[in-house]
């Protein structure tokens, strides 16, 4: 429960208790002796922690997580997160290590790796070569990867093929597959973004407000809310 309640708070921006509910859940697993759980907990706080923009803290809670676990899934995981925070070389380092120690694991091999590729291709100024290495994940993407489609969309939107963008983040969020998911505000901005882009300004105020909405209740400094803001004042 504390768990849902967590994904929730990410989901509405409510970052202050998203830290108190991941907080509660770790120590509860602690004592309950479930270390990997636990592990798990602060991995998903820094994944939500580096996407929403808090890079820093999110370092820090995956320096926590790595001190309970170390299965070989896990650390590719963890890798996508650092791959978000920016951390590439200890990204890099962990998904060679889960690479190699579950070379038969179908996700692990053809999702994450490819995700991890891509925020790295990305970050190096290659958008469009991380939009080919995302086609790898694209038969294991309706179900628990569904998310996959926003950074897909960011890809393209980086790569200066708007259109695709667009069609990415709607088919995300068409589906709520993923009701307590922070990437739906994600892609909400995101589409927001690509129609500014598609010299759409109608579409775009339109697509900002629904995220301002998703966010009504959301902590006011949020790094991308308050970017999201400032992309908005400028097309009044």
């Amino acid at each position: 429960m504390l768990d849902q309640e967590a994904s929730h708070a990410a989901a509405l921006g409510q970052v202050g208790r998203l830290r108190e509910l991941r907080a509660r859940a770790v120590e509860v697993a602690k004592r309950l002796n479930m270390s990997d759980y636990a592990a798990t907990q602060l991995m998903q706080e820094a994944n939500a922690e580096a996407e929403l923009g808090y890079t820093s803290s999110a370092a820090e809670e995956i320096d926590s997580a790595l001190a309970l676990s170390h299965e070989p899934y896990f650390l590719a995981q963890v890798a996508d997160a650092l791959a978000a925070a920016g951390q590439d070389k200890q990204a890099e380092a962990l998904m060679a290590e889960g690479r190699k120690a579950r070379p038969e694991d179908t996700l692990l091999q053809n999702v994450i790796v490819p995700r991890i590729q891509a925020r790295l291709q990305m970050r190096h100024g290659q958008p469009a070569v991380a939009v080919k290495t995302l086609a790898a994940a694209q038969p294991y993407e309706d179900g628990a990867w569904l998310h996959t489609h926003v950074l897909r969309g960011d890809a393209q939107f980086v790569s200066g093929t708007a259109g695709d963008a667009i069609q990415e983040f709607r088919k995300f969020l068409a589906r709520h597959d993923l009701p307590f998911s922070f990437h739906y505000p994600l892609a909400q901005l995101g589409l927001a973004r690509a129609l500014v882009a598609q010299h759409d300004p109608a579409s775009a105020r339109t697509a900002y407000q629904d995220f301002f909405a998703m966010w009504k209740d959301a902590d006011p400094d949020i790094p991308i809310l308050k970017q999201a803001k400032a992309e908005y004042g400028k097309l009044q």
